[in-house]
């Protein structure tokens, strides 16, 4: 037997199945027993397409008299309205809206102190601390050049100027501190 033909009675006796599920007749033979039988071409029935009329599905299909206990005019699906209806007075709450944070930057008054000066710009959402860019700092001397991110790195820890001097640099740390609250200032912080 073909392949093409046992693909077409496989699904000959899916179909079967599946009709025969929808008005309530007994199983047909299994679609793999139908598969292996040795029917022709011209002796397998195509399966009518179902037909709609008011709002039901119904086909067109012979069913076995001995097995009919149900017709295709009472096969109607369940009213979805009358089966479970919702109280009419029940009040919904809506359900409280989160105010969304948003993203809000500033960049603080230059600070001069006996080094040079500090200038930083901050973002912040909400009340959490996002980022900090110094925009000017000078220092004294070559050995303090990592002063200023080093102190960067401690206002982002601390969420602001609640952060430690850097040792040897202390006006250095005050005049970023100051720089940080005036940036902070602006953001509402």
């Amino acid at each position: 037997m073909r392949l093409e033909s046992k693909i077409v009675y496989g699904l000959v006796g899916l179909s079967a199945l599946a009709s025969s599920v929808i008005v309530g007749a007994p199983k047909p033979q299994a679609a793999a027993d139908l598969a292996s039988s040795e029917v022709s071409p011209a002796q397998a029935d195509p399966i009518p397409a179902p037909t709609f009329s008011d709002n039901t599905a119904t086909t067109t299909e012979p069913v076995a008299p001995e097995a009919a206990t149900a017709t295709p005019e009472t096969a109607t699906a369940p009213d979805p309205v009358a089966a479970d209806p919702a109280p009419v007075d029940t009040p919904v709450e809506p359900a409280p809206v989160e105010p969304v944070a948003t993203s809000q930057s500033a960049t603080g008054d230059a600070v001069g102190y006996r080094y040079g000066v500090v200038q930083l710009s901050v973002t912040a959402t909400g009340s959490h601390l996002d980022d900090i860019t110094i925009v000017q700092a000078s220092v004294d001397g070559g050995k303090y050049r990592s002063v200023p991110s080093e102190l960067l790195q401690r206002a982002l820890s601390s969420q602001g100027t609640g952060f430690a001097n850097v040792s040897g640099a202390t006006y250095t740390s005050e005049a970023f501190r100051q720089a940080l609250s005036s940036a902070l200032s602006g953001v509402g912080l």
